[in-house]
């Protein structure tokens, strides 16, 4: 099920309060995809846990000290790294 934009942002805002990060902080977190096919990891590194279509909408969960990994939610509850140049 495609969800339209702005429902998109809702469900993403609920599932951060649900994850306890605060709605404001939430929809600053909220970034797209911008490759056209992104690994979802288990670890920085790790196995290959899922995929994300381009434009889809995360919520950045952290990141790690060198910058090369975020860690995402997506809207289907997918948790896990991706590369950060994946994100736009």
């Amino acid at each position: 099920m495609i969800l339209p934009p702005h429902r998109v942002v809702v469900a993403l805002v609920a599932a951060a309060v649900v994850a306890g990060v605060a709605p404001g902080a939430a929809e600053a977190r909220v970034r797209k995809t911008c490759a056209p096919r992104t690994k979802v990891m288990s670890t920085p590194g790790g196995l290959v846990v899922g995929f994300l279509a381009r434009g889809t909408r995360v919520i950045v969960l952290k990141r790690t000290r060198n910058g090369y990994w975020t860690e995402v939610r997506a809207v289907q509850s997918t948790v896990g790294w991706i590369h950060a140049r994946d994100l736009c």
